[in-house]
């Protein structure tokens, strides 16, 4: 894996997704880094750089090469009129450089406007079962209508702008678009590149001794103390306040209570994708904002409500997050077994080897969550945290896997959460 860096050379589109991976999630929580609006920078703004490549250098070139030369040669024949002459270059610089400025401001509301109709689209795309479970086909269509009413509206008043303005100052600027589209593309991804991680992996918080190795971390004792915390986009509203909680090894605490009681933010701040407002997080009697959270994390597992696969194999999935992924097939094969899959990856004709498709579409809500379950188990963590990672499973298969859960707890710092008391583990 690559260090982190911070000095990026202006742009490739890798780079912006580079850096996005490491920012906190209170990046994403604000408005204007929504889903849409982020690919819309990657794909659309990294592209539009290139404007200011052949058509504006070259034509910058060409208009300098031009004056200058004109300038030479008419003081040469007539240095009186050429005075004269040159007294108007400024006058037409500075028409250019209007019209550039007002692209600039017309391009940016465009691009706001591009990237709310493009965010909205990719929320549809995510939520297109619930859309047309309730019927709402027409609703979305027309909310969305209005999005690119807006953004076509606010195109033809730039063309209109700049049809005007390319008149005023002549052809001597018709590269202006192109440099404008540039030039605000650069602000946005350049606005990217310089922002740092507010919490990076490789950081080890000012502690020159931020390596995990020797301090007890591995043990898996984890504390909160005295913690509380407000999400970035909601700063008034505590979502922990004055909490404090110490599971040892070997202990299983189940977090009990209504939506937006807060068990949510106990397991974001245990995996460090935020940090508190007040009071601390231990790992091992160790503040883990002191660690390196790369290595720190290495002896977590989390297992989410919503199982996350990807768009390669059975086997590729399970291995993520180990250091080292080529697993043994045996070592792949037994967590299978204990998180009650082992049947159906087996009748498979590709075995581990089988592809899921698209954010695993070949499989069951219920596969899927004891896929995750497995890969949470082959990490072999220290701290396991199951967020109602049972919630998909039918009964049989909930009792399973609570029972395999169980045996791996053993020896673990278990925590869980759910809205409701079972009676297990």
């Amino acid at each position: 894996m690559r260090s982190i860096r911070y000095s990026y050379p202006l742009l490739s589109n890798p780079s912006c997704l580079f850096l996005l991976l490491f920012f906190s999630p209170s990046f994403f929580d604000e408005k204007e880094h929504s889903t849409g609006s982020l690919l819309s920078i990657i794909s659309s703004s990294t592209e539009e750089l290139t404007g200011l490549g052949g058509p504006v250098m070259g034509g910058t070139l060409t208009f300098t090469s031009t004056i200058v030369g004109g300038i030479i040669l008419s003081l040469a024949v007539g240095w009186k009129l050429a005075l004269v002459c040159t007294t108007t270059i400024p006058i037409i610089v500075a028409c250019g450089w209007l019209r550039l400025q007002i692209l600039a401001v017309f391009d940016a509301k465009t691009r706001q406007d591009g990237r709310d109709s493009a965010s909205y689209a990719s929320e549809l795309v995510k939520s297109v079962e619930t859309v047309a479970s309730l019927g709402l086909e027409e609703f979305v269509l027309n909310i969305y209508d209005e999005f690119l009413a807006q953004q076509s509206a606010q195109s033809l008043r730039s063309i209109l702008t700049a049809s005007a303005c390319s008149q005023i100052a002549g052809s001597i600027f018709t590269f202006a678009p192109d440099a404008s589209k540039a030039m605000h593309a650069a602000w946005e991804v350049k606005g990217i590149l310089e922002r740092k991680p507010l919490i990076s992996p490789n950081h080890n918080g000012g502690d020159p001794d931020g390596d995990l190795s020797g301090r007890g971390v591995e043990h898996g004792t984890i504390e909160f103390k005295n913690v509380s915390f407000s999400y970035p986009s909601r700063p008034q509203r505590l979502a922990l306040d004055d909490f404090s909680l110490k599971v040892e090894p070997g202990q299983s605490v189940a977090l009990v209570g209504g939506s937006g009681s807060g068990k949510s933010t106990v397991f974001a701040l245990a995996e460090r994708f935020y940090d508190p407002n007040r009071g601390s997080v231990l790992a091992g009697g160790h503040d883990i904002s002191k660690l390196n959270l790369r290595q720190y994390r290495q002896i977590i597992s989390l297992v989410s409500q919503e199982a996350v696969l990807y768009s390669v194999s059975i086997r590729e999935n399970i291995a993520l997050g180990m250091s080292d992924q080529n697993v043994p097939d045996e070592a792949t094969w037994a967590a299978c077994k204990q998180a009650n899959i082992h049947d159906f990856v087996a009748s498979l004709q590709d075995g581990l080897s089988t592809l899921f498709g698209p954010s695993g579409s070949m499989l069951s809500g219920g596969q899927k969550q004891r896929i995750a379950i497995e890969r949470a188990l082959l990490r072999q963590p220290k701290i396991l945290l199951l967020d109602e990672a049972t919630s998909a499973l039918d009964t049989e298969s909930e009792r399973l896997i609570q029972a395999a859960l169980e045996d791996a707890a053993e020896d673990k710092t278990t925590v869980l959460r759910s809205r409701r008391m079972k009676g297990d583990m």
